[in-house]
């Protein structure tokens, strides 16, 4: 109808601050500095899909991930 007020769906909709969730979880660990190949050992062996680690050779934290092909990715940091 024309009268009829304009709805938008929820793909187009902001979403509100309580539709976000919450943190139900803070978990720590320590981190010793590793290589990347070390990084990807102990993500496959606790079978995750990414593994924050602090990179000795760069000297910064990384992300390894399984990326979807079944190669590995690393995210760098880059501050700007």
């Amino acid at each position: 109808r024309a009268d009829a007020p304009a709805t938008t769906n929820g793909a187009d909709a902001e979403p509100d601050d309580d539709e976000l969730g919450a943190v139900a979880r803070v978990k720590r660990f320590e981190m010793s500095p590793m290589s990347v190949e070390d990084a990807i050992l102990q993500m496959e062996m606790l079978g995750h899909g990414f593994f924050l680690f602090f990179n000795m050779d760069a000297n910064e934290y990384n992300v390894a991930y399984r990326r979807r092909d079944g190669d590995y990715g690393i995210i760098e940091p880059e501050l700007v």
